[in-house]
Parts: C-alpha cells; sequence; structure tokens
C-alpha cells in the first residue's frame, strides 16, 4: 500500500493525542504545550503533503514539506526530551535534589618516616 502524508498524519496523531491525554496535568505543562505544538506542526505537514500532492508538486510546497518535516522531527524529540527530564525531575530516585558530592579522599599515611 501506497503512504501519503495524510495516511502518516493519521497514524501518528492518535498516539500524539494518546501522549497528550496520558501526561498529568499537574507538573507536565511544558510537555503539555510542546505535544500540543508538534500535533499542530503533524497536522500541518499532512495538510501541506495532501496539497501537494493533488497540485501535482509545486516546488515551493516541496520546500515548505522538507521544512515541515523537519519541525515534526525536531518537536518529536523536544516532547521526548521534555517528558524524560518532567519525569526523572518529579519522580526520580533522587526526588528532583541535585545530586550528591562525592566524600573527599582522606589523606594516605607516608611510609617515609
Amino acid at each position: 500500500m501506497r503512504r501519503t502524508p495524510m495516511s502518516t498524519a493519521r497514524d501518528v496523531a492518535p498516539e500524539a493525542g494518546a501522549l497528550l491525554s496520558a501526561l498529568p496535568r499537574g507538573g507536565f505543562g511544558a510537555a503539555r504545550r510542546r505535544t500540543l505544538t508538534f500535533l499542530a506542526v503533524l497536522l500541518g505537514q499532512g495538510l501541506v503533503g495532501l496539497v501537494q500532492s493533488v497540485t501535482a508538486l509545486p516546488s515551493l510546497l516541496v520546500m515548505l514539506h522538507l521544512l515541515g518535516s523537519a519541525l515534526v522531527w525536531t518537536g518529536a524529540l523536544q516532547v521526548h526530551l521534555t517528558v524524560r527530564r518532567d519525569h526523572f525531575s518529579d519522580s526520580g530516585p533522587l526526588g528532583g535534589a541535585p545530586p550528591p558530592r562525592p566524600a573527599p579522599m582522606a589523606p594516605t599515611p607516608s611510609r617515609h618516616a
């Protein structure tokens, strides 16, 4: 089956929507905003691809489609990194506290006495 930009958007958009609904309302504000932005860019990318396929690929739309593709991947990475950062800062092993400092090494007794 031939993949079209809209079929790709139809496949990915529900997953992004599921991620948005799975994020807790408290403490994940940045992740929710980035997920919404990612979803908007993804749907815009699908729309550009649809227009591109209907109008026989005008060069300006090809460039916009490539830009949209780069933005979709950037958005996906931003969402991943934000969710990961928020998850580990809220519920990590240290509870968001800075890592402990290593203990200073005790001086070794000299054998030249």
